[in-house]
Order: C-alpha cells, then sequence, then structure tokens
C-alpha cells in the first residue's frame, strides 16, 4: 500500500504542525473501524483504516481530512455524510464517505460503492454540492492524500 510508504511518512512528520491531526489518545481503535463499517454498510479499504490508526483525523498544507474526532464529535464524518446523501440525488446510488469540504459546492468522498473486504484502496470522488455531479478524481485514497498533502515522490 502506497500510503504506509517511509518516504511519505516522513514528508508528513516533517511538514506537519502541533495541530495538525487529532491527538494520539483519539486515534481510531478497532471499534471505530466497525462502528463506521457497520454505519457505511461496507468494508473500509485498508489505506483508509491506516490513516484512521495512524493519525486520526487532519492534514497538512489546508488539507483537513475527516476521520475520527474528540468523544462529542467522533463520528462526525458519517453525521455530515448523510447530511450530504439526504440533499442528493445521485449520491443514493452508492456508498460514500466525506473526506473533505474542498471549499463551497464542494466535497471529497471516499467511493465505497464497489468495497470488497479487503480491499487495499478505494477511489475518491469530487462531489459538487451546486449540481450535484460526482466526478471521479482519484483513483485510490492514498493518491487523493498525498497530492492533498503536497507530496511529490
Amino acid at each position: 500500500m502506497i500510503c504506509d510508504n517511509e518516504k511519505f511518512i516522513h514528508f508528513i512528520e516533517r511538514n506537519r504542525g502541533e495541530f495538525s491531526f487529532i491527538d494520539a489518545a483519539y486515534l481510531a481503535t478497532d471499534a471505530d473501524i466497525s462502528y463506521i463499517e457497520q454505519a457505511v454498510q461496507c468494508a473500509l479499504p485498508a489505506s483508509y483504516v491506516w490513516f484512521l490508526e495512524k493519525y486520526g483525523a487532519g492534514g497538512i498544507n489546508g488539507t483537513d481530512i475527516n476521520g475520527v474526532g474528540v468523544p462529542e464529535f467522533r463520528y462526525h464524518a458519517i453525521d455530515e455524510t448523510a447530511k450530504l446523501i439526504e440533499k442528493s440525488n445521485n449520491l443514493k446510488e452508492g456508498k460514500f464517505l466525506l473526506l473533505e469540504e474542498y471549499e463551497e459546492g464542494w466535497a471529497f468522498l471516499l467511493d465505497l460503492t464497489r468495497c470488497l473486504p479487503g480491499d487495499d484502496d478505494s477511489p475518491v470522488v469530487a462531489y459538487n454540492t451546486f449540481t450535484d455531479t460526482i466526478d471521479p478524481v482519484w483513483n485510490s485514497f492514498c493518491t487523493f492524500i498525498q497530492e492533498r498533502f503536497g507530496f511529490r515522490s
């Protein structure tokens, strides 16, 4: 899996600020992973599980990836995904998880539509809330976070 790459991890550590990611006390546990999988009715890809267990939520270079939060906002991504799906016609056809609200009218979603247990990765789509359109942009979560974090291999 390209996310668990020494150069990428070193890049994150070199560029992270004091509050870039959630406090280590709140990183995802097996129970959190199970809860999220039950909520989205799908096995999470290993790449996103890696992110949840290693960083929890957050990012660098202006990117803020949803994951698990502090107890009162632990599953914010699930709640916000449900709100997006409720307002959309096109999102109801698949399985998605909100990764990042990019700018007004745009969100990046983990596309879990064809998820299979044991998958290493899943594509990420851009969703336009104004036009209710879905555009496939990244073929993997790993590629997505590397690009959003500004990593060049």
